[in-house]
């Protein structure tokens, strides 16, 4: 294999400025680069490469932070062993060994493209280099004196999708986004992440396993509400969100269900749903704690993201359901479900808990909504009333988690044809199958290849691909709905409720609907 030189800050041009807050400098050439000449001039299998491995470089300082703590990782599995193991130490950036600059790299990237890459490298150097220059260790001494002499390396087969996957606190062959998160959380106790994967499908379309399935990235940057309506997951009027919450290793996630009522009015009822879930995973995103006198719960991220909504004049009508959660890194959840939306936890082929939909009669679940003062004028002219919910009317729960329990959130065209037990079944069957969970003499227990299902390499592009453990529940519990939903001979659970509160009616079998699920495995550090 060819070697990469050693690259130095003096072999770079440009006048860098240091930025004491987020611990990197900033360069004004990298930043060029990067937003113009350098990406401009990659070939387009180089872009989608960088988009793939989750280069969105955002506008915020917290972004570029964590940007910059994962791009070294990201490059060796963008480009390959062709560009060899990255070293990093307080002197700089180099390839082990140092000889033959540049020749590894023909063939595979532009002289824009190398010029790109070196400079990337080069600003990532410094940044660590910055970094363990004023950051601490546990008993307090510099890690600049601490570690003068270790070495942070990207294994050759670690994959892709491992990067696209893991949890902020498992990605430990870069130590910034660790050392961010314990900066707000204790270090007692036992550590928890999430893998998380949702599936989606709109009631009018074929479901596509395939396609229709999104991996959670935490170090994507996340914009506000994509207005772009051809940029939203092919969810219909449903929408969800997931986000770690500022640079912790907490995590925010939730589903939304457009009230489908408002169509009558001439409203789209996914602008809502969809602007509602933009904007929680943008107040979650972009959380500082400092800021603030609580930590950020699930209900007061409901109350930002619908007053950020309500806001949106671009949004002038229209409602949803919402069922959000806040899982922490150390073990918690927190639920605030408002609606007929929800969620179910699963552990050791049982149901430890889940939650109750809120209606205000049948088919009427309670809803936030954006009413317009001409539909208000209407009501107190000729009677009647708009249905307007508010955060503070959501049901909250607490729940401690353990090692290897499944959590299912879930629009209601799951829970109108599946019952908690068929999702339990399906995930059971998944989580046994894979030995994920175990049978043992003392009942069902975790497996031991849980953590290494969690991460497996799921990059689309090959008959050897192996999904991830969290997207092939996602995907198993997303289709049995669909299929039940499409099944007029076996009764759902909406069908037997028509036929309770409607007997005449003659309902039969499930109800097609939108299907929006979102799965996050429970993982312990150390187990």
């Amino acid at each position: 294999m060819e070697e990469l030189p050693i690259i130095h800050p003096s072999t770079h041009r440009g006048s860098p400025s240091a930025d004491p807050e987020s611990g990197f400098d900033v360069d004004s050439d990298f930043d060029s680069d990067f937003d113009s000449g350098g990406f401009a001039n990659l070939k387009e299998g180089e872009r989608r490469c960088l988009r793939e491995g989750g280069f969105d470089y955002g506008d915020d300082e917290r972004s570029k932070h964590f940007y910059m703590a994962n791009a070294m990782s990201r490059l060796q599995n963008v480009y390959g062993e062709r560009l060899g193991i990255f070293e990093a130490n307080e002197t700089g950036l180099r390839n082990s060994g140092g000889r033959a600059p540049l020749q590894g790299c023909h063939g595979i990237m532009t002289s824009d493209s190398k010029s790109f890459i070196f400079g990337l490298t080069k600003q990532i150097a410094r940044s660590l280099e910055r970094y363990w220059g004023k950051s601490t260790t546990k008993e307090g001494q510099s890690l600049n004196s601490a570690q003068s002499s270790a070495t942070i390396s990207c294994p050759r087969a670690f994959g892709l999708r491992q990067i696209l996957i893991l949890p902020i606190e498992t990605a430990t062959m870069v130590p910034i986004p660790k050392l961010a998160a314990t900066a707000t959380t204790s270090s007692s106790g036992p550590k928890f992440t999430y893998g998380i994967a949702a599936s989606f499908t709109a009631k009018d379309r074929r479901y596509n396993p395939d396609i229709n399935v999104f991996t959670f990235n935490p170090y994507n940057h996340i914009r506000a509400r994509r207005k772009d309506k051809r940029t939203r997951p092919d969810s219909g009027q449903d929408a969800f969100f997931v986000s770690r919450i500022g640079a912790s290793s907490d995590i925010a996630l939730g589903v939304a269900d457009g009230v489908g009522g408002w169509v009558d009015s001439g409203v789209d009822p996914a602008d809502f749903a969809h602007g509602f879930c933009d904007y929680m995973a943008h107040a979650a995103y972009t959380h500082v704690a400092a800021e603030w006198p609580s930590p950020l719960s699930a209900r007061s991220l409901m109350q930002r993201g619908y007053e950020d909504i309500c806001k949106d004049k671009t949004v002038p009508a229209g409602g949803s359901t919402a069922c959000v959660a806040i899982a922490r890194e150390d073990g918690t959840l927190e639920v605030a479900n408002l609606g007929d939306s929800g969620f179910v936890q699963l552990r050791l082929n049982a149901i430890r808990n889940y939650s109750e939909p809120q209606t205000h009669a049948f088919n009427t679940p309670y809803q936030l909504s954006v009413v317009p003062d001409k539909a208000l004028a209407q009501a107190a002219a000729f009677g009647g009333e708009q249905l307007c919910d508010y955060p503070k009317d959501a049901n909250v729960s607490q729940h401690s988690l353990k090692h290897g329990d499944v959590l299912v959130f879930a629009s209601d065209g799951v829970w109108d044809n599946l019952t908690s037990q068929e999702i339990l079944k399906t995930v059971s069957r998944v989580m046994l199958r894979s030995r994920a969970w175990e049978h043992t003499e003392g009942g069902v227990a975790v497996g031991k290849r849980l953590n290494e299902l969690m991460m497996a390499d799921d990059v689309q592009g090959g008959p050897e691909e192996i999904p991830s453990l969290q997207s092939s529940l996602a995907v198993g519990i997303t289709g049995d709905a669909k299929a039940a939903s499409m099944n007029t001979r076996v009764d759902g659970p909406f069908a037997k409720e028509v036929q309770k509160y409607y007997p005449y009616e003659r309902w039969r079998g499930g109800k097609v609907d939108d299907i929006c699920v979102v799965v996050a495995i429970v993982r312990e550090e150390g187990k």
